[in-house]
């Protein structure tokens, strides 16, 4: 992210800090992360001057430990991803998006993976004001409908990284050097494996291919 804009910055930068072994949650079938909380200082938009986004990201991820013995993969079994958007304007801020993702295969109408709006105010805003000593002006989250549900991609830390980079970094008039960066950086997340192959809903709908919204949900089993 870095090559693509170098006014881009994590905190804490170290891996070693973003990442905590859950030693409680693993098993010897699967390896569990901690993720986070760390924050992304961002433009707003590729073309912007100043960086005035911090996007918090914090969650986890679980890793197939099998995968990783017999060939070096990273075969991810399990996700949730917190993400909160806050927008320094002047000198306060403002919490301009909020989001968490999960996966949720056995709970009947839950797609399989899927993004709810929600507000990260309360639970983020003390960590953005560490770095931006500002008073939260609008939480333009407060309030949003909670309870729907919207099939996305697996938006696992990974990935989120990815489209931080494609959404604030790049822009119509990105030089070769940005672009390449970015293909790197999408080459590099494709190293992951995602958990589609475990579902059967999904799983079906890459044969068709097919990968409208319906395909997400499992099917009810009989009342």
């Amino acid at each position: 992210m870095e090559r693509l804009n170098p006014a881009a910055s994590f905190k804490p930068y170290s891996g070693y800090e973003v990442f905590q072994p859950n030693h409680a949650a693993s098993t010897d079938q699967v390896v569990q992360f901690e993720i986070g909380p760390v924050i992304v200082n961002l433009p707003v938009r590729g073309q912007a001057d100043g960086n005035d986004l911090y996007v918090v990201f914090q969650g986890r991820i679980g890793f197939e430990v099998d995968a990783v013995l017999a060939d070096d993969r990273l075969k991810t079994v399990s996700f949730a991803s917190r993400i909160g958007y806050f927008a320094q304007i002047k000198d306060t801020l403002e919490h301009v998006m909020g989001f968490h993702c999960d996966l949720d295969v056995e709970r009947i109408a839950h797609p399989a993976f899927h993004a709810q709006l929600v507000s990260f105010g309360d639970d983020f805003l003390p960590l953005v004001q560490q770095y931006v000593p500002a008073p939260l002006e609008h939480d333009r989250m407060k309030g949003a409908l909670h309870g729907v549900r919207i099939p996305t991609a697996q938006l696992d830390f990974f990935a989120i990284i990815v489209q931080l980079a494609a959404d604030h970094l790049l822009w119509k008039e990105s030089d070769e050097r940005e672009r390449k960066g970015f293909d790197d950086l999408v080459r590099l997340d494709k190293q992951i494996k995602g958990i589609t192959p475990q579902i059967l809903s999904l799983k079906e709908s890459a044969s068709l291919p097919c990968h409208r919204g319906p395909h997400w949900y499992a099917t009810a089993p009989p009342t």
